[in-house]
């Protein structure tokens, strides 16, 4: 596969405050090794300075609460008699219409919510270890146990109808999304996402890499980005016409990159834990979700609280439309929240 060397120099600078970002979008001079595509334009830098502030709190809708324990509309949770962390759900999905879908592995179960909150569904699962879950566009459920059993598992009515290993050359596997009818797994080393299931079937691992992106998407047209992480802090965007930029931010707080999304018209959100000690000695956290319109330059953000009672592989989901669900945990239970932006960066 053809390779070269790109050297680019841009002598612009764009500073926009939008919502209490300073977004600067700048590129300077430097090698970049990459995969001759189409058109190839210029190569930006974006830095997103998040100011140290709490005033910008989103709109909150609550959706779903539950407390601890193993009735319908309960949630499992294991604490451990010595050392080691406590366990809830792993992960959780959003369909279509609404529904919210809460993996419920430690009583081996998926619950599914309506938009109203109320439980419509609990689908049986086999896999004790799981920690993913993906609802593709048909309502099919895609169960992943990604490191412990390492195989996927197709639910449909609420019944298992197929399970496959996961191909060995998926060493890394970072997360799994939906794409219409299709499921791709992300893997961590390589940064691609990679086709595992497609039309209401799992894959044979033989199968499995076959198929690749350079990075997550949310819609498939002439006009889709590729969004994988590049470093702890930031993320790259590559767009069909070969064009790259690399979003990153700058805060006077340690700052984590938990998860990154992309919605189908081409937004991109980033979702860092935010730390401060306030007083000494006392570390407080929350998340901070921050909108990047790639096509306006403009950015969005709002803190949210951190709710990780019980640790969580995915306490976020984006959806294609730009719905943003957080799932929270506390001493009482769980419940799956639906966020707002103000200032233009919501509905």
């Amino acid at each position: 596969m053809l390779r070269q060397t790109l050297w680019w120099r841009i002598s612009a600078m764009l500073i926009t405050a939008v919502s209490g970002i300073l977004l600067v979008i700048t590129a300077t001079s430097y090698a970049l090794e990459q995969l001759v595509t189409p058109e190839q334009s210029q190569i930006e830098k974006i830095e997103l300075n998040v100011v140290d502030s709490e005033q910008y709190t989103g709109k909150e809708n609550i959706l779903v609460r539950g407390t601890w324990g193993n009735k319908p509309g309960e949630f499992g949770l294991i604490v451990p008699s010595g050392e080691g962390a406590l366990e809830g759900p792993m992960s959780f999905a959003a369909g279509g219409t609404g529904e919210i879908y809460i993996l419920d592995q430690v009583n081996s179960r998926i619950q599914v919510f309506g938009p109203d909150g109320n439980l419509r569904d609990v689908i049986p699962i086999e896999q004790r270890t799981a920690e993913a879950v993906a609802v593709d566009a048909a309502g099919d459920v895609y169960v992943c146990d990604l490191w412990v059993q390492r195989e996927i598992a197709l639910y449909r009515d609420g019944k298992l109808l197929q399970k496959e290993n996961l191909s060995p050359s998926l060493s890394a596997p970072r997360e799994v999304f939906a794409v219409g009818k299709d499921i791709f797994i992300e893997d961590d080393l390589t940064g691609r996402a990679y086709l595992v299931a497609s039309e209401g079937r799992i894959l044979s691992p033989s199968e499995q890499g076959k198929v690749s992106r350079p990075g997550r998407f949310a819609k498939e047209n002439a006009h889709y980005l590729c969004v994988s992480q590049e470093e702890n802090q930031g993320v790259s965007i590559l767009d069909n016409t070969g064009k790259k930029r690399a979003i990153s931010i700058q805060s006077n707080e340690p700052a984590f990159l938990d998860s990154f999304w992309l919605d189908a018209d081409g937004n991109v959100y980033l979702i860092y834990q935010m730390l401060k000690e306030s007083p000494p000695d006392v570390l407080k956290s929350r998340f901070s979700v921050v909108k990047v319109n790639i096509s306006s330059g403009k950015a969005f953000q709002i803190d949210v609280p951190t709710g990780l009672f019980t640790p969580s592989r995915r306490p976020f989901v984006i959806t294609e439309e730009g719905s943003i669900y957080q799932m929270q945990t506390s001493n009482e239970g769980l419940k799956v929240v639906r966020w707002t932006m103000p200032g233009g960066g919501g509905e």
